[in-house]
């Protein structure tokens, strides 16, 4: 999923329109027609370094508290909390600065371990723990 999440992200990046006069680059072009000086390839960089940082800052925070708490290290909810990490980075990947993609993903792993915990208490099942991945950390 992590690497499917790069193919989202950078794939969607790629897919800004390139405005050129005469085969030279002179920016893109927003909805409202105006056309701004901007290097996509710069843009897709920055989606690739935030999203990669938003992960790993959600799957250590994860990681840590779960130590901290159960004594042990729960990889399935490691990597769900690191799933948490990539859906709340994918909707400001490619405008947010890199160290704040570091807050955003600790902040998915503290909300979606708050929700997993909320489901157990309310005996809600849900096995894959998508509810709190998609709802709470995104």
């Amino acid at each position: 999923l992590w690497t499917g999440f790069y193919g989202l992200n950078m794939g969607s990046a790629l897919g800004i329109a390139p405005v050129a006069k005469d085969g030279i680059f002179e920016g893109i072009m927003l909805s409202d027609g105006q056309v701004i000086a901007i290097n996509p390839t710069a843009v897709v960089q920055r989606v690739a370094v935030t999203t990669t940082i938003a992960a790993v800052s959600s799957c250590l925070t994860t990681m840590l508290i779960i130590r901290v708490r159960d004594k042990a290290i729960d990889m399935s909810s490691t990597m769900n909390g690191l799933l948490a990490g990539l859906v709340a980075i994918t909707g400001s990947c490619a405008v947010i600065e890199p160290y704040a993609a570091v807050p955003i993903g600790a902040g998915a792993a503290l909300l979606y371990l708050a929700g997993s915990w909320l489901l157990l208490k309310l005996h809600v099942d849900d096995p894959l723990e998508a509810s709190p991945i998609h709802g709470m950390g995104g």
